[in-house]
């Protein structure tokens, strides 16, 4: 909930961790307000049937990432864009992780003209797999590849076909090997997020951030390593997180706390007009 006071401040949160899906389950995303990942809003499980005759153009805007600020993203991708975002654990009992891209709820600051994402930034890979995802039934261990029908990409056509007759094209065979690698990387993400749990070292924080106007922006919900708590930890407790590997995720973590002057400087050069949404 946004909120303005006389001094012009507002407060966003960052989104929960995403459980359910259209009859599917999804735990890699935050939910959209229809209770589907962000971004997504019909995905339909791949079919040779069903989708006999689609193609996928090209995904060249990223105008489909606007209404957020905060993007999930996997351990794997903390050493390159701790350069960019500040990196934060999602808060409740099932923590994820995710990169702050915007100072208010509903707005992505890395988005620039025609939907282009900010040059020189590292796009997340949760971004670049859309319109494809990994759905799997309520209690089930079993996923299957979905695509959004929704996706303004997604046509009748002959070229970059989803399924060539009965078999998946190309661009489905890319598209099932990102997913499984993603889901890969989100598992690990997983277990670092418990290890930092089991240490305790996760606790809530907020960002308030002061502008050159005079007013002041705060983002709340979210959680942060304890960098005191994890300095005073015991060396066996230090080489417990050591080995299990989880030590270069936490660094990246820290360094990306340095991102949040970024994004601020990035609302700053914001029109008058779009600073009052």
């Amino acid at each position: 909930m946004a909120r303005q006071t006389s001094k012009a401040k507002t407060s966003r949160k960052v989104p929960p961790p995403k459980r359910k899906s259209n009859g599917g389950q999804s735990s890699d995303a935050p939910q959209s307000a229809m209770g589907m990942p962000i971004f997504y809003s019909q995905p339909e499980v791949l079919d040779s049937t069903r989708h006999e005759g689609l193609e996928l153009k090209p995904v060249t805007s990223y105008e489909f990432t606007a209404g957020v600020n905060a993007i999930p993203i996997t351990v794997a991708e903390f050493p390159a864009a701790s350069r960019d975002y500040p990196i934060v654990f999602t808060a409740g009992n099932n923590p994820g992780a995710v990169a702050i891209v915007g100072l208010r709820k509903d707005e992505n600051l890395m988005l620039e003209g025609r939907g282009k994402w900010r040059a020189g930034t590292y796009v997340p890979a949760y971004v670049r797999r859309y319109p494809f995802i990994f759905l799997r039934s309520d209690g089930g261990d079993q996923y299957a590849l979905c695509i959004d029908r929704a996706c303004k990409q997604l046509g009748k056509g002959k070229k970059n076909l989803l399924f060539e007759g009965a078999e998946m094209g190309d661009l489905t065979k890319n598209a099932l090997e990102f997913c499984k690698a993603f889901q890969q990387q989100h598992m690990a993400t997983e277990k670092v997020i418990e290890v930092l749990k089991e240490h305790d070292l996760l606790m809530p924080n907020q960002g308030r951030f002061n502008l050159p106007d005079g007013r002041s922006l705060a983002i709340t919900d979210f959680m942060t390593v304890d960098e005191k708590k994890f300095n005073e930890l015991a060396d066996k407790a230090f080489l417990q997180i050591r080995k299990a590997g989880v030590l270069p995720a936490l660094y990246c973590h820290l360094v990306s706390m340095g991102a949040w002057q970024r994004l601020v400087e990035r609302f700053a050069a914001l029109k008058p007009d779009a600073k009052k949404k």
